[in-house]
């Protein structure tokens, strides 16, 4: 393979991932979990309009490994946490500085 066509591959996936984790609400549920530190799935559900929207933020946040998932099924009804990952941390950090960047 070329050096164009594996740098232009490797940009395509890179868009795909950007696309995937840069979704308003995708950054907003990263930015909440990240201030959170660890918080329950009801409780992000309060910030964000939609099930549907949620669901597809926490995927993607999960597939990229920004943040982890914990279930407790000791307690009923069961509880699902989200905790932020070292990698999330990072990326949130910087989402932070672009957002205040913006403010500005």
């Amino acid at each position: 393979m070329t050096d164009d066509r594996f740098n232009t591959l490797n940009k395509r996936m890179l868009d795909l991932k950007i696309e995937k984790i840069g979704k308003t609400t995708t950054v907003a549920v990263l930015i909440l979990i990240f201030q959170a530190g660890s918080v329950r799935h009801r409780d992000i559900a309060k910030h964000v309009p939609s099930r549907g929207a949620l669901s597809s933020a926490l995927n993607s946040l999960l597939e990229e490994k920004l943040v982890t998932r914990q279930v407790n099924t000791e307690s009923m009804p069961a509880q699902t946490y989200y905790t932020i990952t070292e990698k999330g941390r990072e990326v949130a950090r910087r989402f932070d500085e672009i957002i205040d960047i913006l403010k500005g």
